[in-house]
């Protein structure tokens, strides 16, 4: 509200100092002035309500455009509350996978281990050499 103030202040100072400055001898300070006649009060009322009407204008507008908005924002924020969630399951889903490959990965070096220490108590022949 205040900048809608502020800029009917600022018309209304362009058009009464354009008017005061053709003729310097008459000049007048705009925020002091006092306006005689109707023609000087027609201008910058009709400004004001052309003001207003485009101000309404745009509070209409501002209640329809939010409510579009809002819905999109509604569905972007389901769409990465669904993407959270699956983020999650999916990282639950690797490291339940991690955990098993240590876990298999263990087991092989177990047995391989188990392996080479039978093969360095064992005295092979040539017979068994070869078939190994």
């Amino acid at each position: 509200m205040n900048k809608i103030f502020t800029s009917m202040v600022s018309a209304l100072k362009s058009i009464a100092w354009t008017s005061e400055l053709a003729d310097i001898e008459e000049f007048i300070d705009p925020l002091n002035a006092e306006f005689h006649g109707e023609d000087r009060h027609s201008n910058p009322l009709q400004m004001i309500h052309e003001l207003e009407g485009k101000v309404n204008m745009l509070q209409v507008k501002s209640c329809a455009v939010p409510k579009a908005r809002e819905e999109l924002i509604n569905a972007v924020v389901c769409r990465v509350d669904a993407l959270e969630a699956e983020l999650i399951s999916t990282k639950k889903a690797l490291h339940e996978a991690l955990l098993r490959q240590d876990e298999l990965l263990a087991c092989i070096d177990s047995q391989d281990a188990a392996i080479s220490r039978g093969k360095k108590k064992r005295w092979y022949t040539r017979k068994s050499w070869k078939s190994l």
